[in-house]
């Protein structure tokens, strides 16, 4: 038995740079005693989308496909040489909002480790918003210009880091939580991937973003993809790339 470290997000606060630089170097980690499994994550997106996803359904049984995948890993890991395991997916914020998914992930993870540390990261929320309608725009998921169009398709809890904060310690415990403030200054080195790695207690030097996974629009492309989300263009994803490369 051991720690198990959940990266809880929350969305646009470097998830997709921590879950990307520890994907990349699982084999070095593994061998320090630090477990990034490969069960339960997205192929080629190392988020552990599968778990949240399995917790709110209800699916973590014995019996179920990617649970006996995720023991025939955890059982070839070096059981006991392991230090933490770590899942990450900012969608156990976003998309887990009720206690019954949360008590199923904490029933399912406590059989196979008996300490947790969950971190989660707050960002201011008006920079949410603006961050998360960047993203709504790059993915021609909207047409709208006005980033508040984003505060009803997420709703507030999506924002209230009180609530998000209160629902994860409410099952995990109120000790076992670690809320960081996600503000370039206030990150070790002013690097999140950096920060993340100190607070689960790795000191790998390699671990440290190479910029940005998941970089913010300009104000000049956001107008120009929004024209080209209204137009019938919409789908031509070469020309959406290049706008966005340009």
């Amino acid at each position: 038995m051991t720690l198990c470290v959940l990266h809880l997000g929350s969305e646009k606060t470097g998830t997709s740079s921590i879950q990307k630089a520890f994907g990349a170097r699982r084999e070095g980690l593994l061998s320090e005693g630090f477990w990034y499994p490969r069960s339960f994550a997205n192929p080629g997106a190392h988020v552990h989308l599968k778990l949240s996803r399995a917790a709110l359904e209800g699916t973590l049984r014995d019996d179920y496909l990617l649970v006996r995948e995720f023991r025939e890993e955890f059982e070839s890991a070096n059981r006991e040489c392991l230090k933490a395991a770590v899942f990450s997916s900012e969608f156990f914020h976003s998309e887990m909002r009720d206690a019954d998914s949360v008590a199923r992930l904490r029933d399912f993870l406590s059989k196979y480790f008996d300490r947790f540390k969950l971190v989660y990261y707050a960002r201011r929320q008006d920079q949410m918003l603006a961050s998360m309608h960047s993203t709504a725009v790059k993915g021609a998921w909207t047409t709208d210009p006005n980033a508040m169009s984003v505060y009803e398709s997420k709703g507030h809890y999506y924002f209230d880091h009180l609530a998000v904060c209160d629902l994860w310690s409410g099952q995990f415990g109120r000790d076992n939580l670690v809320c960081r403030i996600y503000e370039r200054d206030r990150l070790i080195n002013e690097d999140v991937v950096e920060d993340f790695s100190a607070v689960m207690g790795c000191a790998r030097r390699d671990l440290r973003s190479k910029g940005s996974a998941n970089e913010s629009l300009s104000l000049e492309t956001m107008w120009a993809l929004l024209l080209l989300n209204g137009s019938q263009h919409k789908d031509n994803r070469e020309l959406r790339r290049k706008l966005i490369a340009m």
